[in-house]
This record gives C-alpha cells, structure tokens and sequence, in this order.
C-alpha cells in the first residue's frame, strides 16, 4: 500500500516538503497540464502523459511540494503558480538549463524548503546519506513513515534536488552544491505606481548622479554570481541568471519609455508655444 502525503487543506504551509515523484515523472505530467491549457484532475492528464493515474496524482502533489502547482479551487484539481508556468514554458521550448535554473529559484524561496536548504548548507562538500535528510523531513512532520516510503521520499528529494543543481551524487550518497552565500531573492514585480517616472511632476525627486556615486560607494563588495557596471551616471547590479537578466531589461525598457514620453511631452508644448501668436504667447490681451 502506497503511503500518501495529508491534502493541502489540511497540511500547514511551512511543512517541510516530502515529495514520493522523481523529477522526471513531475516533469513530464507538467508538460501534459500545459498541453491541457487548463486546469486539470490527475484523471485528466494521465492518458496524455502515458502514465498511472496515481503516478499522475503523486506527481502533481509532488510539484506543489516544490511550489510549481496548486489547488485550483477543489480537491485533486491542480494548475500552474506563476513560478511553475515559467518553469514549465522552459522545459516545453527545449530550454533545459533555464528550467534547471528557475527550479532552482523555486526551491531556495519556497519556506517549506528552509529546512532542506540549512541542511545542505551545513554539510556543504559532505557526503550524506540521503536517508539522514529523510530522517529529519520525518521528524519534523512528526510521523512514522515506513521503510517504503522513506525510499520513496529520499529517491525523490534526490532528484528534484539533482536537477536544481543543489546536490550532485557520488556512490549513493548526496554531496550538497547549496553554498552558505546563496540567497534566496528573487525578481520582484516592479508596477508602474512603485516607480516614479521621468515625465512625473515629482521627477525633481529622482537622485542625481551624485547621489548614484555615493550610493555605489556604499555597495557590498561585488560576489562572484553578479555582474556590475557603474559610470558617473549609471549604476547596475544585476544576479547572473536568465530570470534576473530578463527582469532588468524589461526595467530599463520601462524607463527608456518613459524618457521618450517626458521628450515628447516637452517638444510638444515647446512647439504649441512656438506656433501661438506673440501676443497670445505671452498672455497679452
């Protein structure tokens, strides 16, 4: 008999994950739910990804283990969070390296992961048992799983965390890749009314190139996994990965767009005041 985890109405957030599907049956039951186009019941996508429906299920529970599914409004109907369309969009046009990446993106900011990351961050280099990783998921869950579905579990946590690149595999045991300076930000969404633009009335606000060297003054020094550029005028900082990168041009795009509206608004009423006559122009009666 098949040991399951509790349904997610009623296992806490913060849970420390105890997925029983390896990466690659999650992986390609994701592919079936975007072929879907919708959300899906593990009914639903078994026949498409050629696999049991309880595989199916332990996959789409495994996945919202890892933050890249959730319930869409019913028990056993699962769709995509935002992290897992993106994920899924990489692994459905062939971007492997970039899926691996934003798993493991997903992995260092989910809280249910803390546990697992503080543990391969003390035993950076070190050989482990995957069964002493399962041990403390168990304990901390407080309950008594089987021999079965400790494999269960460890084969799984095994390779969803191999694929991350946060665990490479050395003669049945986990040696961890997660370095101690690793840090779990990601991208924020940056909306239109948390940035002032360039053509705003409080655009008198925004710091001066003087203020932009003073602040780089007082900048960390730069870590190996971020790339930096500064001059009198601009100062950037930006993580070496495709998430961040992408994030930051669409930034700058926001604000080139802004600067040419500010330009066009200002040759504009330049103009209209060109063209009134001298008088008019000036307010005379």
């Amino acid at each position: 008999m098949i040991e399951t985890q509790e349904n997610e109405e009623t296992s806490s957030r913060e849970a420390p994950p105890s997925p029983v599907a390896g990466i690659d049956v999650i992986n390609l039951s994701l592919r079936a739910l975007w072929n879907h186009k919708s959300s899906a019941t593990y009914k639903d996508l078994a026949t498409p990804a050629g696999l049991h429906p309880t595989t199916v299920s332990q996959a789409l529970s495994s996945a919202r283990d890892i933050g890249l599914t959730e319930s869409a409004g019913k028990r056993g109907l699962y769709t995509f969070t935002l992290e897992g369309k993106e994920y899924t969009r990489a692994l459905t046009r062939g971007a492997e390296s970039e899926a691996k990446e934003r798993l493991k993106l997903v992995v260092l900011n989910n809280a249910r992961w803390v546990g697992i990351i503080a543990f391969l961050r003390t035993n950076e280099g070190v050989p482990r048992l995957p069964m002493d990783l399962v041990i403390d998921v168990e304990r901390k869950l407080s309950k008594q799983w089987s021999p079965g579905m400790r494999t269960n579990v460890a084969s799984a946590l095994v390779s969803i965390l191999e694929y991350a690149d946060l665990v490479k595999v050395e003669s049945g045991k986990i040696v961890s890749l997660a370095r101690q300076e690793d840090v779990e930000s990601r991208p924020k969404v940056i909306t239109r009314g948390n940035v002032r633009d360039p053509f705003f009335p409080m655009a008198s606000d925004w710091p001066t190139a003087t203020d932009l060297r003073r602040t780089a003054d007082r900048m960390e020094p730069l870590r190996p996994e971020f790339a930096e550029f500064k001059d009198e005028n601009v100062v950037i900082r930006v993580r070496k990965d495709l998430q961040s990168i992408a994030f930051a041009k669409s930034f700058l795009d926001f604000v080139e767009t802004g600067v040419r509206l500010a330009q066009q608004n200002k040759n504009s009423a330049l103009k209209g005041t060109a063209d009134k006559p001298e008088g008019e122009a000036s307010g005379e009666n």
